[in-house]
This record gives structure tokens, C-alpha cells and sequence, in this order.
């Protein structure tokens, strides 16, 4: 598991390395402990004061030195898993969108949940593991120093426990591998219950079969579970039968072979001491394994997602070599191509290629058949989706240096929209009279009320939501934006505000607007519109233009966006 602890002495490493040594010196300590009592008993009667100050020291060093390593995990174990889910948010928003749609919440959400937890904990655990393998190792140390037989007769019993335990820890690798592979789907069919909630309980036959699958999917994880627990726990019983073994030897064979003189009975009943002290340590070392492998199998889930470093520097403030201006004359698509999935796959699709161009103060409107590659063509042009070229702002093209920046000059409101409480960030506090005036106008004021930047409430009906999302929009004040079906939720009223009075203020504005719409009755009001068919421009002309033009059918074909 070098990965693992590559990453366990990634992270705070000051802090590890210190409680780690703390953990050391208990565990070394432990056993000299013992060595001092061992001795003590031996010499009864003549019992030095070296030894009694020995004693004395030890009594109060060692709560110190453990007391000093409990501070130290309780203060990991607390900040650990905020810190990690922190950067694992960071990370995530940096992964490519169509990626990160591609793995899905419930993926997600089980990263942020179990595996962040998994890596914590064996974060955690690494100076108790530390402490209980340096009482093990200088028990063993200590039995050599006692005897020479004595010494090997533990060693190879111990190996043989290790090579027991090593066999059963390898089948229940796989086990909790399995169980892990279907926590993904298990945490996706519960935001499946969650969401899906009113349609479950509108239909008794699916919502039967739903919790079939739901019941068959956590059976598995559990059986997988069990079993990879079970392993290890009969991993440890074959081991505490090993070192019960080594005990028996000890006790009965070993006076047979070694005599059965006074100095020799002071040397078994010392080993037999150091055997039995042993066996703590090593049952802690048995339910640290499991630990450890799922916070393997969890660092493996973070790689495959494309986290491979949580400790690289932060980067999101950017340089000011990297800043776009503020203001553009020109936005171009040039030879614009974008695929996703396979050829030849049914999640295939494939946009493109697109040259156009577009200037300030424009009113865009975005038409097409379902699946005929709209949002898409959307999600390019605001540089979510990361082409590799084929976008360029006043002739200079886009890329991975610039594109957050780009980014800045768009604001969206999509038609799968998420809707933040916090606003602060958006605007300053000092336009609150303004962002009141936009809720009165949205006929929200009733019942939503801004307070220090936030929202009072969101829980309002789909229709309402969005216009609170079309707020947010108006607030960010952004050169350019994207009104993804937003029309579609809206009763009569509001759909004639949007397209005849808030969209020719914008446009007054200098705003440059792309509206995604169906509502054809209200193409008339765009400077232009862009029809797109199986991820190909049918036609870009002005809207006088396009309305004469003959129907074409909506495009049937390809994958919904």
C-alpha cells in the first residue's frame, strides 16, 4: 500500500511525525515497563532503588507520553476530515463538467461521505498502529534478550500468525473491494428515493420493484461486508491461537529442554509474562488492518476520479498575466468540435464543426429539437465543457491558461439550475436597495426576503425558484448570458415579461444574450437565431429571416442535452 502511505505522510506531516514518535516511545516504553518488573520480581529482597525509580518514572511518564498522543489524534481526527473534503471540493469543481456528469452524485457523494472517512480514520490510527507495533517489535527484542530459543520459538510463531493473517487479508481485500463497487449505485438509489419520493408513491407496482433492487443492492454490500470482516476476525482468533501456542510451548516444553533450575523458571515465567502482554497490542494491530485496506480501496476511488494529490498548492486566485479584459468586441467559434463517449456507443455524440461569431448587445435565440445539441453547443461557447480549441475572444483563443478567467464573463441560469441561499459574493452589500427593487419587480417580495446577502427561504415552486435564479443572474452583472429554458415553468404573464420586457432591457444594456427556448410565438423578439440538428448549425440568420424560412422538423436523433 505505498499509495496510502505516500498519503498518510502527505498530510500534515509535522503532526504525523510527532504523533507517531509519541506512539513509538508509549509502545517502547511499555515493554520496558515490563523488562523493569520482570527484573523486580526476580530479584525479590533485593529490590535496588534504580529500579524503584525506574518504576516511579515510567508510572508517570507514560500517561504523559499517551496523553500527549490522544491529544494529538483527537486534534487529527477533528480536523482531518474537514480539511480533506475541503480540498476534494476544490478538486471537484476542477474536473472537467461533462466528466464530473459522467460519475454522478451518488459517485460523488460517497467519495465525500464514506471515503473521506475511511482516509481519516486511517489517519488517525497511524500512531496507535505505531504504538502497538513498537510494543510488539521490542517485546520480541526483549524475549532474545532473555533467551536465544525462547526468542526464535516466538519469531516463528509470530511468522506463522503473519502468514495466516496475510492470506486472510488478501481474501478480504477483495470482499471489501467488492462492497465498495456497489456503494456507488447504493448511495445513487437513495438520492433516487429522495428525489424520486412523490412518483413512488403514486404507483404501488414501481414502487415495489424500486425497493426489490434497492433491498437485492444493500443485501450484496452487506454480504460482501460481513464476510470481509469475517476474515479478518478469524485471521486474528488463528493468530491469538499462534500466540497461545507459543504460551503452550513455553510453559510445557520449554522446562524440558531448557532445565527446570531456578534461574530458568525466573526466565520462563518472565517470557510467559511478556507473551500474555503481548497479546493486546497484537488484537490491536488485528482491527487496525481492516482500517487501513478500505482506506486503500478509498484512496484507489479518489485516483480513479482523477484526485491524485490533495496537497498540491491552491491556485484559485488567478495571476495577473492571466486576466481577460473586462470588456470584448468579438466572441468567434472557429472549426468548434466537441465528442463525447464512444463511437459507435449509444451515449455517443459528437457537435460540430461550428464557426460563428458574435458581438455585445446582441439577442441570440438557440432553437432545435430535443437532443439536437443546443446546451451543448451552450456549454462550449461559456467554457464548461473544455475544447481543446475552437473559441476565441478578440482573436485570442481559449485554453486551459485562460479559461477560468473566461469563464467570469458569463452569467447562466440553466435549465437543470441550482439555486444558492448565499448571494454574498454576488453583489456588494451596498446594492441591497437595488437587489430589492429585482425581487419586487419578480413579484417575490411576498415571500422571500433578502437578509445580509441570503435568501429567507427557497421553498418555492419551480416557476418561482427560477425567477429567483434569474435574480442571481441580474446581480452578478456579467457582459454575457445563457437563459437555458427559462421560460418553461412560467406562467403567461411572466413568459411575456421575460421575452418582452426583461430581454430588450438587457439587450439595452450592451448585455449579449443566448436564450435556449421552444416558445416559438416569441421568436420575433431575437436580433438572431441559430438552429441546431444533429450538432450541426441548420442555419444562422436574423429572425425576419428565419421566420420565413420553411419548418424543419425537430431532430429526433442523438443524446438529450
Amino acid at each position: 500500500m505505498p499509495r496510502l502511505q505516500k498519503f498518510l505522510f502527505s498530510y500534515a506531516p509535522y503532526l504525523i511525525i510527532l504523533a507517531i514518535v509519541a506512539g513509538l516511545l508509549t509502545g517502547v516504553a511499555n515493554t520496558v515497563l515490563i523488562a523493569v518488573v520482570n527484573q523486580a520480581i526476580g530479584d525479590v529482597g533485593a529490590t535496588s532503588d534504580r529500579l524503584l525509580w525506574l518504576f516511579v518514572g515510567f508510572c508517570v511518564g507514560l500517561p504523559l507520553v499517551r496523553t500527549l498522543s490522544q491529544l494529538l489524534l483527537t486534534y487529527l481526527s477533528s480536523k482531518i476530515v474537514f480539511d480533506l473534503r475541503m480540498k476534494l471540493g476544490r478538486r471537484i469543481l476542477r474536473l472537467p463538467l461533462q466528466e464530473l456528469e459522467q460519475k454522478g452524485p451518488g459517485r460523488i457523494l460517497s467519495l465525500l461521505t464514506h471515503d473521506i472517512q475511511a482516509l481519516a480514520m486511517a489517519l488517525s490510527a497511524t500512531p496507535s498502529i505505531c504504538m502497538n507495533a513498537a510494543v510488539v517489535v521490542s517485546g520480541f527484542i526483549y524475549l532474545f534478550y532473555l533467551h536465544l530459543y525462547i526468542g526464535l520459538g516466538s519469531l516463528f510463531f509470530a511468522l506463522l500468525g503473519m502468514v495466516i493473517f496475510t492470506r486472510a487479508g488478501n481474501l478480504a481485500q477483495s470482499y471489501f473491494q467488492g462492497a465498495r463497487a456497489h456503494q456507488d449505485h447504493f448511495f445513487e438509489q437513495f438520492r433516487a428515493l429522495t428525489m424520486g419520493a412523490k412518483e413512488l408513491r403514486l404507483h404501488q407496482v414501481k414502487r415495489t420493484s424500486f425497493l426489490h433492487v434497492l433491498a437485492k443492492l444493500g443485501a450484496s454490500y452487506q454480504r460482501k461486508r460481513i464476510l470481509g470482516e469475517a476474515y479478518f476476525t478469524a485471521a486474528g482468533s488463528l493468530g491469538q491461537f499462534t500466540l497461545f501456542s507459543s504460551l503452550g510451548c513455553l510453559i510445557f516444553v520449554g522446562p524440558r529442554f531448557l532445565g527446570a533450575d531456578l534461574e530458568i523458571n525466573t526466565v520462563l515465567s518472565g517470557s510467559a509474562m511478556v507473551i500474555l502482554y503481548l497479546a493486546m497490542p497484537l488484537e490491536g494491530l488485528t482491527h487496525a488492518l481492516p482500517v487501513v485496506v478500505q482506506a486503500a480501496i478509498s484512496l484507489e476511488k479518489l485516483r480513479e476520479l482523477g484526485i491524485d494529490n490533495f496537497y498540491e498548492p491552491e491556485q484559485d486566485q488567478p495571476s495577473q498575466q492571466e486576466l481577460l479584459p473586462a470588456t470584448w468586441e468579438r466572441l468567434e467559434c472557429r472549426n468548434l468540435t466537441y465528442s463525447y463517449g464512444k463511437q459507435g456507443d449509444e451515449k455517443h455524440f459528437h457537435i460540430g464543426p461550428i464557426d460563428l461569431s458574435f458581438r455585445p448587445g446582441e439577442l441570440i435565440f438557440l432553437i432545435g429539437g430535443n437532443g439536437s445539441g443546443k446546451t451543448t453547443l451552450a456549454k462550449l461557447l461559456l467554457g464548461l465543457y473544455d475544447s481543446h480549441s475552437g473559441i476565441y475572444l478578440d482573436g485570442e483563443p481559449i485554453t486551459e491558461d485562460n479559461r477560468q478567467e473566461y469563464r467570469q464573463l458569463f452569467s447562466a441560469v440553466f435549465a437543470d439550475f441550482f439555486l444558492f441561499e448565499n448571494l454574498a459574493g454576488i453583489y456588494p452589500p451596498e446594492a441591497e436597495e437595488s437587489a430589492q427593487k429585482y425581487l419586487e419587480r419578480l413579484q417575490l417580495d411576498d415571500k422571500v426576503k433578502l437578509e445580509n446577502q441570503r435568501l429567507s427561504t427557497l421553498d418555492l415552486s419551480t416557476g418561482q425558484r427560477k425567477r429567483l435564479a434569474l435574480l442571481s443572474a441580474f446581480l452578478e452583472d456579467r457582459p454575457i448570458y445563457l437563459f437555458d429554458e427559462w421560460a418553461a415553468d412560467q406562467d403567461p404573464l411572466f413568459k411575456e415579461i421575460f421575452y418582452l420586457s426583461i430581454l430588450p432591457e438587457m439587450k439595452a444594456a450592451g448585455k449579449t444574450v443566448f436564450v435556449i427556448s421552444h416558445d416559438d410565438h416569441y421568436y420575433h423578439c431575437a436580433d438572431r437565431i441559430i438552429k441546431m440538428d444533429y450538432g450541426q448549425v441548420a442555419f444562422d440568420r436574423p429572425a425576419k429571416e428565419a421566420l420565413n424560412l420553411p419548418s424543419h422538423k425537430p431532430a429526433t436523433a442523438g443524446v438529450l442535452v
